[in-house]
């Protein structure tokens, strides 16, 4: 069974790479939740869940979107590219 967008929302798995805000006061300061909530990981996970809710949307206003194209993108939320993140990062 495909999670539903609001246990995508609550998700909060903390462990692996890209999950910390990489800052010297992180380090010092903040909890390992607190450093989550800024993380490349959180980041990009927040941006999909924004396309999901974006095109659940524009399918109820009746625009040609499936399902099944929503359940791809709920499938793919945390299938992030991590070096091509970085490129477009160092290049904005």
């Amino acid at each position: 069974k495909m999670a539903s967008f609001e246990d995508l929302c609550r998700r909060d798995d903390i462990d692996g790479s890209h999950n910390v805000y990489e800052n010297p006061l992180v380090k010092r300061y903040a909890s390992k939740e607190m450093s989550f909530v800024w993380s490349p990981l959180k980041k990009f996970r927040t941006w999909r869940l924004l396309w999901i809710a974006l095109a659940t949307a524009e399918k109820e206003l009746g625009l040609d979107i499936s399902s099944e194209q929503i359940e791809e993108l709920k499938s793919q939320i945390d299938n992030i590219d991590w070096e091509y993140a970085a490129e477009k990062v160092e290049h904005t």
